[in-house]
């Protein structure tokens, strides 16, 4: 069954509420005027009792029925009253009908407008039309609304077409390096290991990345509702890195409040071991790592501070999906999608993450997330 639009739905109960109404002044007024009339049939019959036989000798007189005269009125009374009563509704059916066709005219032209709008055109916006009133204030939202998805939608195709070239190029290197492997028939044993750490290298490579995909799929639907002690958090992180911390020499230090923030226990620890595995990976042999942690009434804010190299590119781009620094030949690149994830974990926490230089060398990054994560 088809549901009624909008506009009928106004029609109709705005057509009930003068029925019901009009039928309840129609009821109110019609026993007033009866008994009105009750009264005056009444007087008029006690009036013609009181009159005396002397008075009417030689009087010819006519009297009529006057108890059937009254109630023929009444009836009458009702019958017209009624149909006056059914012919106002059905008028003002009528009228509430194109005075809301006449209303609604603006919200029809604005989901006509809407139905226009498509993955293949979420550039185009919807006119607005300065009327002042709510259905200007949707249109707003609603352009707003499109241009969020058009960067998300913008984002996204760059993010897959991306993970596509980072899984098909080492898949082709690969390919090429059996495939030359294969026409030499006289392949050493040398040759067979370095061709099966060749293939090691590139499935590890491949796994990471997967990995770090799947960690981004299903970052979005973990519950944030934890008790996180950050003091305690980063330390056991520092604790878990303490192998590769120990192989350069490295002196980290934690200081500060013992805050605690509501958000996801498993999402955090990645957040922080991202940020100090970076912080040991990218740091001088017998440096520094030094994490300062400040709270305030709503925010916890985390300064993770290095004595590494620093970060040469534009600063902006390092959380960009698959964006990679160029390194040394002994340093990793990666897959370009750890800090990323770190500040898609941030903003999932209504946090944000900064970078800067440190104050004499390395890096600073300075995460703020808000107590109470909403």
């Amino acid at each position: 069954m088809k549901k009624l639009n909008l506009k009928w739905k106004l029609t109709i109960l705005s057509s009930s509420i003068v029925a019901v109404t009009s039928f309840v002044i129609y009821i109110l007024l019609g026993i007033t005027t009866v008994s009105e009339m009750n009264k005056i049939q009444s007087a008029v019959m006690e009036n013609m009792d009181n009159i005396e036989p002397a008075e009417l000798q030689g009087a010819v007189m006519i009297v009529p029925d006057l108890s059937s005269i009254f109630y023929n009125g009444k009836s009458l009374f009702w019958l017209k009253s009624f149909g006056i009563t059914f012919i106002v509704v059905v008028i003002a059916g009528f009228v509430t009908y194109r005075l809301v066709d006449k209303f609604l005219e603006p919200i029809t032209d604005l989901k006509n407008r809407m139905k226009e709008v498509n993955v293949q055109n979420l550039s185009k916006q919807i006119e607005v039309k300065e009327t002042g009133d709510e259905i200007e204030e949707i249109t707003v939202s609603f352009n707003d609304m499109i241009i969020r998805l058009s960067k998300l939608f913008s984002e996204e195709k760059s993010f897959l077409q991306n993970a596509a070239h980072e899984l098909r190029t080492p898949l082709a290197v690969l390919k090429t390096k059996i495939d030359v492997f294969k026409k030499n028939e006289n392949n050493t044993i040398e040759d067979y290991q370095k061709m099966l750490a060749s293939v090691t290298e590139y499935n590890d490579r491949m796994s990471h990345l997967v990995q770090m995909l799947l960690q981004i799929q299903e970052s979005q639907t973990v519950e944030r509702k934890d008790e996180i002690n950050i003091y305690d958090l980063i330390d056991e992180v520092i604790m878990d890195l303490s192998i590769y911390i120990d192989e350069k020499y490295l002196s980290v230090t934690e200081e500060g409040d013992r805050a605690q923030i509501i958000g996801s226990d498993l999402l955090m620890y990645r957040v922080f071991y991202n940020l100090i595995e970076n912080a040991i990976k990218y740091n001088v042999d017998g440096g520094y790592i030094n994490v300062l942690i400040n709270e305030n009434e709503d925010d916890v804010v985390i300064k993770i501070e290095d004595s590494g190299r620093g970060i040469e590119s534009d600063k902006k781009k390092i959380f960009e999906a698959f964006y990679r620094e160029r390194r040394t030949a002994n340093e990793s690149n990666g897959v370009g999608l750890g800090l990323h994830l770190v500040k898609q974990i941030i903003e999932l926490h209504s946090g944000t993450i900064e970078v800067k230089d440190g104050e004499k060398v390395g890096t600073q990054f300075i995460v703020t997330v808000p107590k109470n994560n909403k």
